[in-house]
């Protein structure tokens, strides 16, 4: 998979060939809002709140409907999604959710003005990223959002894994890479300007900005220089940094599993000494992956049973 800085003028990190949509979400059946714990969603109810009265809601990739029905119960009345996905977009209609079950289009959009009118609030959280076309995603916005309404856009944070050099930030899914920079200026190029901007520790890192309409010209923060170029040094002086430590390691005897799923794993874990045969399914990674400190539960069990002596025996290490 490689990556380049696609929108070269200003510094955003993009895979060079990402794959079809089509084939990545209609049928992408085990991703569900309602299994993955999320400790920084009541600042995210609290920040919409503050700056949007929320009666409709539109959500681009509204998954299962979860953070809508949160907005119901703080006073939302019309609530729209959009999701492709048949199996999550099923759960949404059962919470009295009006699901379209299509990619985002203007000509979707339109429809769901017409019978709902301009929306108050519209939400797209951890969609952004996968998003290939961001002409039609603010396209649509426009269309959406009525002129005094409130965007609210959530995304990973590509700041810390990049800082690290951890290349399992990298997810075939993720086609953009944004910053806190990066994403504003994306804002600014399409006329939006922020009125917060905040930072969580969810899933390797999470950034989430509300903006609205601006009504002059938007000045974009300073393009980062040279960031898939220093990414891709900092990685290579990460596995530098490991391969020395894991050859310790072995040269004392230990057996060494490398379970790389960065921040979709948990961090790095002991394991008993039966766990030569012992697996995670791709499910149960997805399940984990969305919240580092919620480890999946064959790990918990795994921690639970091991001794000191296994400890000197096995160990994960995710980087």
């Amino acid at each position: 998979m490689a990556l380049q800085e696609a929108c070269g003028d200003w510094g955003l990190p993009q895979i060079v060939r990402p794959i079809d949509p089509d084939i990545l979400y209609r049928q992408f059946n085990y991703n569900f809002s309602s299994w993955k714990p999320e400790p920084h969603q009541v600042d995210e109810l609290d920040t919409i709140a503050k700056f949007s009265k929320h009666q409709s809601v539109f959500e681009i990739g509204c998954n299962d409907g979860l953070f809508m029905d949160r907005l119901r119960e703080r006073g939302a009345k019309v609530l729209v999604g959009v999701e492709p996905n048949p199996v999550s977009g099923k759960i949404a209609r059962g919470r009295g959710i009006k699901v379209y079950a299509d990619m985002i289009s203007p000509a979707l959009c339109h429809d769901a003005v017409a019978h709902a009118g301009k929306f108050d609030l519209v939400v797209s959280r951890q969609v952004l990223e996968h998003i290939i076309d961001f002409e039609n995603f603010f396209a649509c916005i426009k269309i959406a959002l009525s002129d005094d309404g409130l965007l609210f856009i959530d995304v990973p944070d590509f700041a810390p894994g990049s800082m690290a050099g951890d290349l399992s930030v990298l997810w075939e899914e993720h086609v953009s890479y944004f910053t806190e920079p990066t994403l504003l200026a994306l804002l600014a190029r399409h006329g939006f300007e922020a009125v917060s901007v905040k930072k969580y520790n969810f899933s390797g890192g999470s950034l989430a900005i509300a903006a609205r309409r601006a009504t002059g010209a938007v000045t974009a923060p300073p393009a980062p220089a040279g960031v898939g170029e220093k990414f891709g040094q900092r990685a290579r002086e990460y596995g530098a940094r490991l391969r020395p430590i894991l050859a310790k390691a072995r040269a004392s005897g230990a057996e060494i599993a490398i379970y790389g799923a960065g921040c979709r794993a948990p961090a790095p874990s002991p394991m008993p000494t039966n766990s030569r045969s012992w697996s995670m399914s791709r499910s149960t990674t997805r399940r984990s992956a969305r919240d580092c400190s919620c480890p999946a539960p064959a790990f918990r069990s795994a921690r639970r049973k091991t001794s000191p002596a296994d400890s000197a025996r096995w160990f994960v290490f995710s980087p």
